[in-house]
């Protein structure tokens, strides 16, 4: 798609944890399309080692490119994100990829429509 050469491009896959069924989250030649693109970008929200499990398989079936990997712990208070990434940020460490906090939390708290 040349017409979005020029654009950043910030790609959510969603995990199993989402609760969405496979055959409508997960769509190999989308994402490898994105990864081709310059700026694009793939944050992943993890609420445990299982997710990342998820994650290494999804890069390796595409072919993502490491570097453009964001991991995001998921939850609504510090607390809870905080316990997620405790969860995984050995392994985010050792695939060089990284971490994307709810920097909204620090900013607001736990408000609606930050």
């Amino acid at each position: 798609m040349p017409e979005l050469q020029g654009c950043q491009i910030n790609c959510s896959p969603k995990l199993e944890n989402s609760g969405n069924l496979k055959n409508r989250r997960y769509r190999p030649e989308t994402l490898k399309a994105i990864n081709a693109m310059q700026n694009s970008w793939f944050k992943f929200v993890v609420t445990s080692e299982g997710d990342v499990t998820e994650i290494e398989e999804i890069v390796k079936e595409c072919n993502l490119n490491p570097k453009k990997i964001l991991i995001m712990p998921e939850g609504t208070t510090l607390n809870a994100t905080t316990a997620h990434l405790k969860l995984v940020e050995e392994v985010v460490r050792r695939k060089a990829w990284s971490v994307t906090k709810r920097n909204q939390l620090v900013w607001f708290g736990d408000k609606r429509r930050t």
